[in-house]
């Protein structure tokens, strides 16, 4: 949920000319770069950053700010290599550190960005922005205490900011605090009622209450607001599984894929999908792949259990209710013990 850079267009003294003072070659591409950068044209801010390294391999912030366009461009690996590089110029340039955390945000690096933000906080030390990110990373390391210190310090920071609410909603949602859940999507949602993602949270508490039709209205909401939303197209596909549509529900999970294929949970669904199709095998492979993208995702193993069972693997579908079952999963435990003891 959380989006955000330092955008760096600070030039040395030293790029300027002596005599009539004119730009040096290398401030002129990053000038020009800059602007394409504004106008969200980051083939061209590519190519003219690139212009600006190739006359100084050691410039930073064209370093800095082509690792920006690349993020635009959802382009994260090639975005860290030039943060790296930037950081490797200069270890104390602490905006790169920030660049560099969020696009291992994006990669859900998610050690590495909480190493990188360390860094930003000792120079940073009342920056929304940076309890923020804490708040994201700490959330999803499951360390679901420090991602409230984080986002309550945010909230002092910026009483008025929707996605701290909407971020702190998320930690209570995994906690199954409904109730404070909603309290904070609410307040987000006085502060921006067309924010698509606190609909989107909405929804996913109607899911968990069974209430799917509701939570379908919500995703429907937040998709008019936001239509392109990868998360909101999964989660609609999700509630479509679950009140049995498939052709819809394989449409939008599809979709969703096509537009952010590094999300696991996507996958997860659409091996659903398929042991709901009957297609065992195909859902095996998707449900694995989703475990092999994030090991702790909720009722994976839950599903690997039903989907190796229904291919008659009945040792291998039992290894994996059982691994959901110990973690607390009370639907895995009762199939185990009927069909594995």
């Amino acid at each position: 949920m959380l989006k955000g850079y330092y955008f760096l267009i600070i030039l040395m003294a030293g790029f300027f000319g002596c005599g009539d003072r004119e730009l040096s070659r290398k401030a002129k591409f990053f000038y020009k770069a800059n602007d394409h950068l504004y106008a969200k044209e980051y083939k061209e801010a590519i190519e003219l950053y690139s212009e600006a390294l190739n006359v100084d391999q050691n410039f930073k912030d064209a370093y800095n700010n082509r690792g920006i366009a690349y993020y635009e461009q959802g382009k994260y690996f090639q975005a860290i290599e030039d943060y790296t590089r930037a950081i490797q110029i200069d270890s104390t340039y602490t905006d790169a550190y920030f660049n560099r955390s969020n696009a291992y945000i994006q990669n859900r690096k998610w050690e590495r960005a909480l190493k990188d933000m360390m860094v930003v906080s000792g120079v940073y030390q009342d920056s929304t922005e940076v309890y923020l990110n804490f708040g994201v990373i700490y959330n999803n390391l499951r360390q679901y205490e420090k991602a409230l210190e984080a986002f309550d310090r945010a909230g002092q920071l910026d009483p008025d900011n929707a996605e701290n609410y909407i971020n702190t909603a998320v930690v209570y949602y995994h906690l199954k605090d409904w109730e404070k859940a909603r309290s904070s999507l609410d307040a987000a949602l006085e502060i921006d009622p067309k924010h698509g993602h606190a609909y989107n949270v909405k929804a996913l508490i109607f899911m968990e209450e069974g209430n799917y039709p509701v939570a379908l209205s919500h995703i429907n909401t937040a998709l008019e607001l936001d239509p392109d939303n990868p998360f909101f197209l999964n989660n609609r596909g999700f509630a479509f599984l679950k009140l049995d549509q498939l052709p819809q529900a394989e449409e939008d999970i599809n979709k969703s894929i096509v537009l952010k294929s590094d999300n696991p949970w996507s996958y997860r669904n659409k091996g659903i999908f398929y042991y709901m199709s009957g297609n065992y095998d195909k859902a095996i492979t998707l449900l694995t792949q989703a475990f092999e993208m994030d090991n702790q995702l909720e009722r994976i193993h839950f599903y690997l259990g039903q989907s190796y069972s229904a291919s008659n693997q009945k040792d291998e579908g039992c290894r994996h209710f059982q691994l959901a079952a110990d973690t607390g999963d009370e639907e895995a435990g009762q199939l185990y013990q009927q069909h594995c003891q």
